[in-house]
């Protein structure tokens, strides 16, 4: 049966980029050190402040600039000369047109590197924090470092979803590198080759380990090491599955208090919520005991349930209670959110709406942060 998704409005939501500076001052604490990014309200472009509020660089760049915190080094294009580049907080430039960008945006440093890819070459590297090229440009592409490493592609090519053969001179909208796929550490040492990339996703990085002898795979996602033995992450879905059905669910009536997050947020169009904030007591007192219901109906399998990854939305989430869970970029890594997804169908087999529940991962593990009832009820 294809499955559908429909992602309400409290998920994917675009709250105005205005916000951008708000969320920045308040991720980590202002540093006398950073400038932190303004938006000019007239033009849209952007700039940077330090954290007395003086402008270090007038609003001239595009909307493409997104790095929250100027630490070091970021990535640019000026609206007006349509110059892009890598600045440096003494105004030195490198990597004159040669910025990496991704899913519409351009990178970030992370563990002091960030990306750039070679304009004559066409092939991805990485700067350090001062500009200075760390790993040349050797990969088809590459993911940020987290943990020392970083997921590369080489020997790859360029391919069309759909099967169609890519054309530079008509490039079709939708295509992926297809290459060989390693793991890199920061001297540009290959730790795992020819991995498989569909299982690179959901990997807690931090918990990088290599054994002699070949880990369970009941939470770990594990490749063979380059030299002997073989590398294990623990893996986030795995973790969130495996908790969810045998601990969570095991007892509704207990977990749904004792993980229930400082504050959930509610959406329930169809009965007049479009979206309501609640602090734990309050949210328990209205919510738990459907929750409850809702609940033991996933553990008796009475109805359609599937788990997808979710992202903290940082243009959503500014309240204090998340800024705790974002790093200097404003990104989640540590954190991930999974979306609980429940689908109700007609008499005749036709969809009549989901009920959703997005659990982050804290510290103090798993927590309720969201619950959106009635998506896309047939009203």
């Amino acid at each position: 049966m294809k499955i559908t998704i429909i992602h309400s409005a409290l998920f994917k939501s675009f709250i105005s980029l205005l916000l951008i500076p708000v969320l920045c001052s308040s991720v980590n604490g202002q540093s006398k050190s950073n400038w932190y990014l303004f938006r000019d309200k007239k033009t849209g472009l952007v700039g940077y402040k330090d954290s007395n509020g003086n402008i270090k660089i007038p609003a001239k760049f595009d909307q493409l600039t997104g790095s929250l915190i100027f630490t070091d080094i970021i990535a640019v294009s000026e609206a007006r000369s349509s110059k892009s580049y890598y600045l440096l907080k003494n105004g030195k430039t490198v990597g004159s047109d040669s910025l990496y960008v991704y899913d519409n945006a351009y990178d970030n440093l992370t563990e002091n590197k960030i990306r750039f890819r070679d304009k004559k070459t066409d092939k991805v590297g990485f700067f350090n924090k001062k500009g200075k090229i760390v790993i040349p440009a050797l990969y088809n592409d590459a993911r940020s470092f987290h943990n020392g490493l970083a997921l590369v592609i080489y020997n790859g090519k360029r391919e069309c979803l759909g099967g169609k053969t890519y054309n530079p001179k008509e490039p079709c909208e939708d295509w992926f590198w297809h290459g060989i796929s390693a793991l890199i550490d920061t001297n540009n040492k290959i730790v795992a080759d020819s991995i498989n990339i569909d299982e690179i996703d959901n990997l807690n990085w931090y918990t990088f380990k290599i054994t002699n002898s070949k880990p369970d795979t009941t939470l770990y996602t594990i490749f063979k090491a380059k030299d002997s033995g073989f590398c294990s992450f623990l893996n986030y879905k795995k973790e969130f599955n495996y908790w969810f059905y045998k601990t969570y669910l095991t007892d509704p009536a207990k977990n749904i208090a004792t993980h229930c997050y400082t504050e959930t947020t509610v959406e329930d169009k169809p009965n007049g919520k479009f979206r309501a904030y609640y602090l734990k007591a309050a949210f328990l007192k209205q919510y738990q005991n459907l929750l409850i219901k809702k609940m033991q109906t996933i553990k008796a399998g009475t109805t359609e349930t599937n788990i997808f990854n979710e992202e903290l939305n940082n243009y959503i989430y500014t309240d204090k209670y998340f800024t705790r869970f974002y790093d200097s970029n404003g990104q989640s890594h540590k954190h991930p959110c999974f979306n609980v997804v429940t689908t109700y169908y007609s008499k005749a087999r036709k969809f009549d709406y989901q009920d959703q529940f997005i659990f982050i991962r804290t510290d103090s593990g798993y927590m309720l942060i969201e619950i959106a009832l009635n998506v896309g009820l047939n009203n």
